[in-house]
């Protein structure tokens, strides 16, 4: 939308007045300065010369432009303009319309949409003097209407309509058939918005893809809509919660976004016959009867966008659940049969579509009804609504083989429903559950089963039991085989890491009794995981070696052997826990002969891998070796062969020299070290194994297809953030000797991967962390220094590059999160970040894309387009070093026409081209579509800037390739699109605003790194200097305080001596654009002298003795002219300025300019064609008026009454005298073009500004003809 977002629960009743033209040209006498008053006439006393204009037209505001004329007497009291003219009035020019002015509302109070304020109209009508049933007709016609709405309009008044249209819809479903087309064609009209509103891309939406319009409807103001006998109050209507129901509402934790907060007066009780209360018309009934008897086109449309119905049933529940005190109620007494029933036949549809449609659409309908029943089991019987579940997942696997996307659409919607913070009570077994309020003790008492032989499988009974989990773990199983797919696989297992983490979370749940008991919950998955193991194993490299301990465990009956090792059971008052942990009869090892077998295995596996990654000599090794481990031997007695070798990781013995409790048994203590033992015994071997693996086969870990490497580079770096010197160490060499394993074939992979990973944490981390890694880099460095192996080959230098560039990134990176709210250095910092990065293309075109989106919330259009521009000049430097394509640009170059600045983008080093064979550059962006599109996203955004030119020259770069691949419907689109930029340039030419441009310095150690800098600033079109200078010191105010920051008025030079140390200050300066006398030849349009800017120039009074300003001929200035490091427009606003250059000018130097730029003035408003009679008419008479011809008059007094005595300055007298002699000549045509101009009504002042003309040219005239003869005898002057 166009206008500025606000909160939707705010009214806006605003009414802009907009003084545009006032005609008093033919009144006798000046009228430079002329005042208009605006107010608001009521029945105070008229004012003078004042047409008063009714705002309200039969009740419609006024809006548009208006003429009036101009009465110069009083008018009568409370006298409005009329056609028809009162006699006895003096009117100015006989009536005639002299005074031109605009009214624009913004209001959403009164719309200007005819079609929206019939529709109120109507509402109105029915609610206040006629029944619905006469007025059908109109106001299923006006309903109808509101389809051709534009989507501005109705999201302006988005509320205001649904709220309307929600009652009526309620309403009609209450008149049987008189109503039933009514009701149809309202809803037909609310799907046809709610439609609108989602497939619109200019609507903002959430996460979901929800739109923000509707949802913060639902959020903050939809009320259940109530029908009374008798229309209830404004006051009732938004009559607010009881805070005993407010509470009741907070318990029940919906999951869902809506907010019942605010809540509407209770419906109406009848009684009936019997004398008991019946409720009367309830909303959520009519809008479900609704929803479900669609067909065709919008049934398809209400199950795309079900959210929002499902969010408008949940909310009306709840309230009619508040508001009726049914909250007590047994939930199976909260909604009658009629209403579950359809709730039952809603929900199978919504099953029947996610089953039948496209994969594309059905994901939200999917999420929708996960929601919707997450809500319900809130709100309703959950035993019910546990059936629709069952329904809902059981319809999805049955259809899944034949559409694998329902596998994702099952998981998704387990997900969902699973997140219910009830979900630990709702899976206890129900005949528990009626016993027992609280939800702890009910928790506690609950048990899974008397029988241990069934505490590992997922049965049947289990699955009645516990039907959430069993769903969920029944999930797991499924995604576990073999012929499911990777993808799948994640997804379940982290849909089940997700709720355990969620689990031990809940302070519900910290009584370690609590969480044994959770935890048996979950007892199946360890009988899903061993069933699956052989087929996990065979995912894997078939040839490769197997674990003898995998083999152990691959069979199912040895369950039993893992037992120990499950943190539910390790608890000392367990009085089953020593069973587990006895020998298993049948022949399998026990306990302690497994232990020997990990132990003996990891020696060995240990020495392999120590020889192979290791060596013998040289950096690696001495990196790589640790020292001794002391007295392993009386840790593990049992356990003690080969043991006294190095280890990789070194673990002191704090945990076994802990003091121990002396009321333990010594088997106890025994049992216990020994299951420690093993387990750590187990996680180092799962990391040697997955160590030899990467040694054997290093490929894997370099795989295009997988995130090995690029996860393995984030978790090195994540422990070089460490606190512990120890920890960064060990990373540091791993990330060190990681680089050195990819040198020779994945080098730059793996250089991009350290980048982008770097680039990912950098974002998140404290300062504290970014002074670790940045010692971390350093211990790198102290690597590449001492690391004699690689000396001579291009390694260190590249290392070096990266870690400079590094900590670069790093540093600026973590800057931004402290300039939030300073956008402009925000900007720098971002485009330091991408010059660091610029030989890595996929991130220099992220961070271009980020300063992009900045400036497009700024509505900066020209700056995000050099954005585009820039990364089209990168991905095309790209595809013509690589691909070389004749019909492709010839990389940066083809675009410097555009902006010389662009030529940055050849930079990149030729090696980072050689990444395409790597995968590097696989992005959509590198390719042709992909520098297509960035061109398109810049063509939109140079045109919103009104830069037509440099749309030309895009369109230049895109016709090629739409020639060669013979497009001619491109090519006929893109010459239409190019006669109308042509049209464009035509007629708005001059009338653009490109910018205004302004120096500005900072000064003071407040400022930091900006101390002693100066920028130039480009501001938009029409920015004057008070304005920029009020901006810039009340934003600096807010960070150092009001007394911390002062704006420095002058121009001169700042002497930071005489500042105070503990304030910040601002030079704030106007500069326009500098070009010299053959750059204006080169830059002859109006566009030109506007783009490619980097010479900048602004001129500073002074005087010899000190002061800014003295006498004339005492008035010296001086031109000082700026030079950017690049041109404007630009990627940023802001450019600093690297060159200073001062010219100073005598008084009489100063003048000749003055009359030089004023004569220029002159010539372009007499040569401008077509003709501007205004622009004419205010330069002339700001140059012969009366009160102005003062000015020229006493410049020549001074410095031409007197022929001056330095020989040096005859030149100078001479060139005054022939600027008053063109000054005198361009004023005399530009009155000949004015009388052309004017009407009969303009003569008299044309006759004034011709006796003016020739008052000063009489004037003149001895000071401009007197000659000094000196000046043509001395010609060496």
């Amino acid at each position: 939308m166009t206008q500025q977002e606000v909160d939707v629960t705010e009214a806006r009743n605003l009414l802009y007045v907009y003084p545009q033209f006032f005609n008093f040209t033919n009144r006798q006498g000046s009228a430079r300065n002329i005042t208009v008053k605006i107010q608001l006439m009521g029945s105070e006393k008229a004012s003078d010369a004042l047409p008063w204009l009714p705002i309200l037209d039969n009740g419609h505001l006024r809006c548009g432009t208006f003429e009036l004329p101009v009465n110069l007497d009083k008018p009568p009291f409370l006298y409005s303009v009329s056609p028809s003219s009162l006699p006895g009035l003096k009117w100015l020019d006989n009536r005639k319309a002299g005074f031109k002015l605009e009214l624009r509302p913004v209001s959403t109070v009164h719309t200007q949409e005819r079609t929206l304020e019939r529709f109120f109209s109507l509402c109105e009508a029915v609610g206040e003097r006629y029944s619905l049933i006469h007025q059908t007709e109109a106001l299923s016609q006006a309903v109808s209407m509101l389809k051709l709405v534009c989507l501005e309009e109705l999201v302006q008044f988005l509320n205001v309509v649904l709220d309307k249209l929600l009652p009526l819809l309620h309403m009609s479903c209450r008149m049987g058939a008189e109503g039933a087309h009514v009701s149809k064609e309202i809803f037909d009209v609310l799907v046809a918005i709610v439609d609108r509103l989602q497939s619109s891309e200019e609507v903002k939406k959430d996460a979901l893809g929800r739109s923000h319009y509707l949802a913060s409807y639902v959020h903050y103001m939809f009320n259940m809509p109530v029908l009374h006998e008798i229309r209830a109050s404004e006051s009732e209507k938004y009559a607010t919660l009881k805070p005993e129901a407010t509470a009741a509402l907070r318990r029940i934790g919906l999951r869902s976004t809506i907010d019942p907060a605010i809540q509407p007066a209770k419906p109406m009780l009848l009684e009936d016959r019997g004398g008991s209360q019946k409720h009367s018309k309830l909303f959520h009934e009519d809008l479900a009867y609704c929803i479900v008897l669609t067909n065709g086109q919008v049934r398809d449309q209400v199950y795309r966008h079900l959210w929002f119905f499902f969010e408008l049933l949940v909310k009306s529940m709840s309230q009619y659940l508040s508001d009726m005190d049914r909250w007590k109620f047994p939930p199976k007494q909260r909604f009658s049969e009629s209403y579950r029933g359809i709730v039952y036949t809603m929900v199978n549809i919504g099953t029947e579509y996610v089953k039948n449609q496209d994969a594309e659409i059905t994901e939200m309908t999917n999420l929708s009804l996960g929601f919707f029943l997450n809500d319900l089991l809130s709100l309703m019987d959950r035993g019910f609504v546990l059936h629709l579940i069952g329904h809902h997942h059981k319809e999805l696997l049955e259809n899944a083989a034949a559409q694998p996307h329902l596998h994702d659409r099952r998981i998704n919607f387990l997900r969902v429903v699973c997140s219910h913070e009830h979900f630990v009570t709702l899976n206890l077994p129900l005949a528990s559950c009626s016993k027992l309020q609280d939800d702890n003790r009910l928790l506690e008492d609950a048990t899974v089963h008397n029988c241990p032989a069934g505490m590992f499988s997922l049965s049947r009974r289990f699955r009645q039991q516990h039907f959430l989990v069993g769903l969920l773990l029944k999930e797991i199983a499924d995604a576990l085989k073999l012929d499911s797919g990777r993808l799948i696989r994640r997804k379940a297992v982290s849909l089940l890491h997700s709720l355990l983490a969620s689990h031990d979370r809940d302070p519900r749940l910290w009584n370690r009794k609590l969480k044994v008991k959770v935890a048996e919950l979950y007892l199946p998955l360890l009988g899903i995981i061993l069933t699956a193991l052989p087929e996990l194993q065979n995912l894997s490299d078939s040839d490769g070696p197997k674990s003898k301990l995998t083999t152990h465990y691959s069979n199912p009956r040895n369950a039993s052997s893992l037992i120990f090792t499950s943190p539910v059971l390790l608890t000392p008052s367990s009085a089953s826990s020593n069973r587990y942990s006895t020998p298993i009869a049948g022949g399998q090892p026990s306990t302690e002969q497994i232990g020997s077998h990990v132990y003996r295995k990891s020696r060995d596996m240990k020495a392999r891998l120590e020889d192979a990654i290791f060596g013998t000599t040289g950096a690696r090794s001495e990196m790589m070796k640790r020292r001794e481990y002391p007295g392993i031997d009386r840790l593990f007695s049992r356990v003690s062969v080969g043991l006294q070798e190095k280890l990789r990781w070194r673990k002191d013995l704090t945990q076994w020299r802990q003091a121990v409790d002396k009321d333990k048994l010594k088997a106890e203590l025994q049992q216990e070290a020994l299951v420690s033992g093993n387990l750590t015994v187990e996680t180092n071997l799962i990391v040697l194994d997955t160590l030899e693996l990467i040694v054997q086969f290093p490929e894997i870990l370099f795989d295009e297809d997988s995130e090995h490497c690029m996860e393995l580079s984030l978790l090195l770096l994540q422990r070089c953030m460490s606190h512990f010197e120890s920890t960064r160490a060990q990373a540091s060499a791993s990330l060190y000797l990681l680089l050195r394993q990819s040198y020779k074939e994945h080098f730059s992979r793996m250089k991009m991967y350290i980048t982008l990973s770097l680039a990912s944490l950098a974002e998140k981390i404290s300062n504290q962390d970014e002074h670790c890694l940045q010692k971390s880099l350093g211990i790198m460095l102290i690597y590449l220094d001492t690391d004699k192996a690689m000396e001579g080959t291009s390694f260190s230098i590249q290392v070096e590059e990266l870690l400079r560039n590094l900590k670069a990134v790093l540093c600026d990176t973590v800057k931004l999160q402290k300039f939030l709210v300073d956008v402009d250095m925000q900007i720098d910092l971002m485009f330091r970040i991408a010059k660091g990065l610029q030989n890595y293309l996929d991130l220099r075109l992220m961070w271009l894309r980020n300063i992009a989106m900045k400036h497009i919330e700024r509505k900066q259009f020209a700056e995000a387009a050099h954005c585009m521009v820039h990364s089209a000049a990168l991905v095309a430097e790209y595809l013509n070093r690589v691909e070389g394509t004749v019909h492709l640009p010839m990389g940066s170059v083809s675009f410097q026409k555009i902006s010389i600045n662009v030529l940055e983008e050849s930079l990149v080093c030729d090696e980072v081209f050689s990444m395409e064979k790597e995968g590097i550059c696989s992005g959509n962006s590198f390719s042709e579509e992909g520098l297509l599109e960035l061109l398109d996203e810049a063509l939109e955004l140079f045109n919103k800037a009104e830069y037509y030119e440099a749309v030309y020259e895009i369109y230049k770069i895109i016709i090629p390739i739409a020639e060669f691949y013979r497009n001619v419907k491109k090519l006929s689109a893109i010459h239409g699109n190019l006669k109308e930029t042509f049209d464009l340039i035509l007629s708005k030419d001059r009338k653009r605003l490109f910018g205004t441009y302004f120096r500005v310095g900072f000064y003071g150690s407040l400022f930091g790194e900006l101390d002693g800098q100066e920028y130039i600033y480009k501001e938009p079109g029409i920015t004057n200097l008070v304005e920029i200078s009020a901006r810039l010191q009340e934003f600096y105010k807010k960070q150092f305080g009001k007394d911390q920051v002062e704006v420095i008025k002058e121009s001169s030079p700042v002497k930071k001596g005489k500042l105070e140390p503990s304030k910040a200050y601002l030079q704030i300066t106007y500069v326009e654009p500098y070009f010299e006398e053959y750059d204006l030849k080169n830059r002859v349009s109006y566009y030109e002298r506007n783009s490619n800017l980097r010479r900048f120039i602004y001129s500073t009074p002074y005087t010899l003795n000190g002061r800014a300003h003295g006498e004339l001929s005492q008035q010296y200035k001086r031109k000082t002219i700026l030079t950017t490091l690049h041109a404007f427009p630009y990627i940023r606003t802001r450019i600093s300025i690297i060159e200073r250059q001062e010219i100073s000018l005598r008084p009489i130097e100063a003048v000749i300019e003055d009359m030089q730029k004023k004569t220029q003035e002159l010539a372009q408003a007499t040569s401008v064609n077509p003709p501007n009679m205004k622009l004419l008419q205010m330069v002339l008479q700001g140059s012969v008026g009366t009160t102005v011809n003062q000015g020229p008059m006493e410049v020549a007094q001074v410095f031409l009454s007197e022929i001056p005595d330095d020989p040096k300055l005859f030149r100078h007298h001479n060139k005054l005298r022939i600027c008053f002699k063109d000054f005198l000549k361009r004023c005399e045509d530009a009155l000949k073009k004015n009388k052309s101009l004017i009407t009969s009504e303009q003569l008299e002042y044309q006759r004034e500004l011709e006796r003016n003309y020739e008052a000063l040219e009489h004037n003149l005239q001895p000071f401009i003809n007197r000659k000094i003869p000196h000046l043509y005898v001395m010609t060496h002057l």
